[in-house]
């Protein structure tokens, strides 16, 4: 009875795992249409910073859904959950976010959360990074 429980576990983690690979696809043609179309429309200003956060921001996107590719990636392997991966994952997460911000149009109250989660992330990782020996993920 386990070993069916263990099958259909891995069988619904590869699932996953397929359906977040054809999103990053999905994601990166997304994102070069809309490099492409916005460029050749002649609608960009080379002072306009907000277009290029804009990219930023779906650059981040993309490489959000590839560490969480490999955060399932890495699950399926030892079927142990990275913590350093989804700390990673959280981070890049964050700083996109901050990225992204409309700093004019945000309350103080949340700029200061944001900040304290970025500062609890980057703790975080770094104490994971600290305690692990070399060469273990």
């Amino acid at each position: 009875m386990l070993n069916h429980l263990e099958r259909f576990k891995n069988a619904i983690i590869l699932c996953l795992l397929v359906i977040v690979a054809a999103v990053v696809a999905l994601s990166i043609i997304i994102v070069i249409w809309e490099m492409i179309s916005t460029f050749l429309t002649s609608q960009v200003e080379l002072s306009g910073g907000d277009i290029v956060l804009d990219f930023f921001g779906l650059v981040l996107l993309v490489l959000i859904g590839v560490e969480l590719l490999e955060a399932i990636q890495a699950y399926l392997k030892s079927h142990v959950v990275h913590v350093e991966i989804v700390l990673l994952l959280g981070l890049i997460a964050v700083v996109r976010k901050v990225i992204i911000l409309d700093y004019e149009r945000t309350s103080v109250e949340m700029l200061l959360g944001i900040g304290g989660v970025v500062v609890a992330v980057s703790i975080a990782y770094y104490l994971i990074k600290k305690a692990l020996p070399e060469g273990v993920p």
